[in-house]
C-alpha cells in the first residue's frame, strides 16, 4: 500500500504582487495568481490567507514591501493559521538574491514554500533548487533592467521628434493635438500624439519675467510683484494639474525655474536628469536599492519647439544669473548666526496656522540678554503662500522660550494633573511586568505554539493523510517540549512592584524642575520621543500656541506674540 502524501490538509498563505496599480487591475492580477496557486497545490491544502503587495517593485526586498514584511512578521507569530506559503510566479516574488534571504527564516520557523518553478514544495536542503532559484532571480533582475532600457530608448527617440512625453507643460505653453499616436495600441484606445504650443494668456508673462530679470530685479522681487498685480501663478493658471499646490501667489522658486528652462528659447531638452538604482543603505546591502534622480552623463536629447523669447534675451538673462552666482552673493548680516545641530529645540516642529508652513528658527544677539531664539514666518520669504496678505502679517514671530515654557507646563500637568491616577497606573503596569519575566512570557508563547503543532499532526492522522507511526517520534518530542514550557511558565511566582508609591510621588513632584534643568540635547530628545508638534497663530493681539500629541490639541495664550 502506498504512503499517503504528508502534505494533505495543509493550510496555505498566498503571496501575490501587482507591480503597477495604474497599468494593471489589482483584482484581476490577484485572481489569476490565486488560480495558478490553487492549481499548484491541488487538493493537498487550502489557501486561508492572502498577502497582496500592490505598486511595489520586485527589486525591493521583502523587508521593504509592506505586505511581504507583514507576512514575514506573521511567520514568526504563533497565532498564524497556516504553515505553508505558495507563490504563483517566482519572478513576481523574488529578484536577484532575495530568495536566499527569505528561505532561511521560513525554514527556522518550520514554514514551507511552494513554487511552480520547482513543481511544488521547496526543499531547503536541495542544492539543485538553490541554483535553480538563483538563476530565476537573476533572470527577473535582468528582465527589469532590460525593460527599463527599452523604455528609456523609446522615450529618447520620441523626444527627439518633438513628441511630448507627459507631465505638466512648462508655464507659458499648452498641449495641442499633433496627429495619431505612433503606438498602435495606444492609438486604438483613442490616445493622440501631443506637442506644446504657446499659450496666449501666459506666454507674454514669461517674456516679462525675463525682461524684469535682465533689468536687475531678483527672484523674490519678481514673484512678489506678479502676486501683487494679481497675475495667476503657474499653479493657478493650470489648477487641474496642480491640485496639490497652493494657487494663491507666485512662489520664489518658480521664477528661477522659468529663467533656467531652455524650452522658452525653442530648445526642448529631455534626459538631463535620469533615474538610477542606488543602495538603500550602503552598510546594509541586503536592504536592496532605491531609485534616485541623478544628472545624466550622456548628452540630453534636444528637439525644436515654438520659442517664446529671443536668443539674445536668453543670453543676457543667463549672463545675469552667472554674475549672481552663489560665490558672489552678499555676505551674511551682522546679527545672522548660522544654525548648528541642536541649536533650535523645536526645529521642524512649529507650523504657522495661517499659511501652513513650518516656521524657521532665527537667532538674534542682544547686549543685555545675549542670544535670543525666535521662530519666524515671513510672507515675503514664503516659498508658497497659502492665504492673502490681509490674513497673514508680513512677519509672524514667537520666542522659543515662550513655547518651551508652555510645553513644559503641558507635560508636567498631563502627568501630575491627577497624580493619584498616574501613580496607580504606573504601579499597575510595574506590577504586571514584575509578574511576567521575559523567560516566562517566552515559555507561555512556546507552549501555545507547540500546542498548535501537535493539533496539526493529530488532524493529519485523523484524516488518514499520514500513518500514526510516521508522526509518532515527532509527536513525542513536541509533547516533551510542551511539558517543559508548561513547567517553566508556572514556576515563577509574582514578585510585586519594584517601585513604591512614595518614590513615584516624589519623582512626579519634581518632574517640572527636572525638565526645566534639562540640557538642550535632552530636551530635543524628549520632544522627539513624545512626538510634540506645535501650531502657532495670533488672535486679538496675543499669540496662541497649540500643542499636539496623540491627544487633542491644547490651546494656550502667550502674551506678546507678534
Amino acid at each position: 500500500m502506498s504512503t499517503p502524501d504528508i502534505s494533505a490538509g495543509l493550510s496555505f498563505a498566498l503571496y501575490a504582487r501587482t507591480s503597477t496599480q495604474d497599468l494593471q487591475s489589482p483584482e484581476d492580477s490577484l485572481a489569476w495568481q490565486r488560480n495558478a496557486a490553487e492549481a499548484l497545490i491541488g487538493d493537498r491544502g487550502t489557501i486561508v490567507a492572502v498577502y497582496h503587495d500592490i505598486g511595489h517593485s520586485r527589486s525591493l526586498p521583502w523587508s521593504r514591501r509592506p505586505v511581504a514584511s507583514r507576512l514575514m512578521g506573521d511567520v514568526r507569530s504563533h497565532k498564524r493559521e497556516w504553515d505553508q506559503i505558495v507563490v504563483a510566479e517566482s519572478a513576481r516574488a523574488f529578484s536577484g538574491g532575495e530568495y536566499g534571504i527569505v528561505l532561511p527564516s521560513l525554514t527556522k520557523h518550520e514554514v514551507t514554500m511552494w513554487l511552480p518553478e520547482v513543481g511544488g514544495r521547496i526543499d531547503p536542503n536541495s542544492d539543485a533548487q538553490d541554483v535553480q532559484m538563483a538563476i530565476y532571480g537573476s533572470m527577473a533582475k535582468a528582465e527589469r533592467a532590460k525593460t527599463r532600457s527599452r523604455v528609456i530608448s523609446a522615450n529618447y527617440e520620441q523626444a527627439s521628434r518633438g513628441i511630448f512625453l507627459g507631465g505638466r507643460p512648462p508655464y507659458g505653453y499648452e498641449l495641442v493635438d499633433d496627429g495619431d499616436h505612433p503606438n498602435r495600441h495606444k492609438a486604438s484606445m483613442g490616445m493622440r500624439r501631443r506637442r506644446i504650443a504657446a499659450r496666449s494668456d501666459t506666454a507674454p508673462i514669461v517674456v516679462r519675467i525675463f525682461e524684469m530679470h535682465v533689468s536687475g530685479m531678483g527672484f523674490r522681487a519678481i514673484a512678489l510683484q506678479l502676486t501683487n498685480e494679481g497675475i495667476p501663478s503657474p499653479s493657478a493658471s493650470d489648477p487641474s494639474r496642480n491640485q496639490h499646490r497652493s494657487q494663491y501667489a507666485w512662489a520664489g522658486s518658480a521664477v528661477p525655474a522659468i529663467l533656467g528652462n531652455a524650452t522658452y528659447v525653442g530648445r526642448r531638452e529631455y534626459g538631463r536628469i535620469q533615474k538610477a538604482d542606488v543602495l538603500y543603505d550602503e552598510f546594509q546591502p541586503q536592504l536592496g536599492y532605491t531609485t534616485a534622480r541623478i544628472p545624466n552623463r550622456d548628452p540630453a536629447v534636444e528637439s525644436d519647439c515654438e520659442p517664446l523669447i529671443s536668443q539674445e534675451l536668453w543670453n543676457r538673462s543667463q549672463h545675469v544669473r552667472t554674475e549672481r552666482a552663489p560665490g558672489t552673493s552678499r555676505p551674511l548680516q551682522k546679527n545672522s548666526i548660522r544654525a548648528t545641530p541642536g541649536k533650535y529645540l523645536l526645529a521642524g516642529r512649529i507650523r504657522c496656522v495661517l499659511c501652513g508652513r513650518k516656521m524657521e528658527g532665527q537667532s538674534r544677539s542682544r547686549v543685555k540678554t545675549g542670544e535670543h531664539v525666535l521662530y519666524v514666518c515671513r510672507l515675503s520669504h514664503s516659498s508658497d503662500y497659502a492665504r492673502p496678505p490681509a490674513e497673514h502679517p508680513k512677519t509672524l514671530a514667537v520666542a522659543e522660550q515662550s513655547i518651551v515654557d508652555a510645553i513644559d507646563r503641558w507635560i508636567a500637568e498631563s502627568l501630575i494633573g491627577d497624580i493619584d491616577a498616574t501613580i496607580a497606573t504606573l504601579l499597575a503596569a510595574d506590577s504586571e511586568v514584575a509578574q511576567e519575566p521575559v523567560e516566562v512570557v517566552k515559555a507561555r508563547r512556546d507552549h501555545a505554539d507547540i500546542t498548535k503543532r501537535i493539533d496539526r499532526l493529530l488532524r493529519s492522522v485523523e484524516t488518514g493523510a499520514v500513518e500514526p507511526d510516521e508522526v509518532g517520534p515527532r509527536l513525542r518530542t513536541l509533547r516533551a517540549e510542551r511539558a517543559a514550557a508548561e513547567q517553566l511558565s508556572g514556576a515563577v511566582t509574582p514578585t510585586g512592584s519594584t517601585f513604591d508609591e512614595m518614590t513615584l510621588r516624589t519623582a512626579l513632584a519634581g518632574l517640572a524642575a527636572t525638565i526645566a534643568a534639562a540640557k538642550p540635547e535632552d530636551r530635543t530628545l524628549l520632544y522627539s520621543s513624545l512626538g510634540i508638534t506645535v501650531e502657532y497663530s495670533r488672535d486679538a493681539g496675543q499669540g496662541v500656541i497649540q500643542i499636539g500629541l496623540d491627544n487633542p490639541l491644547r490651546y494656550e495664550r502667550v502674551e506678546g506674540g507678534t
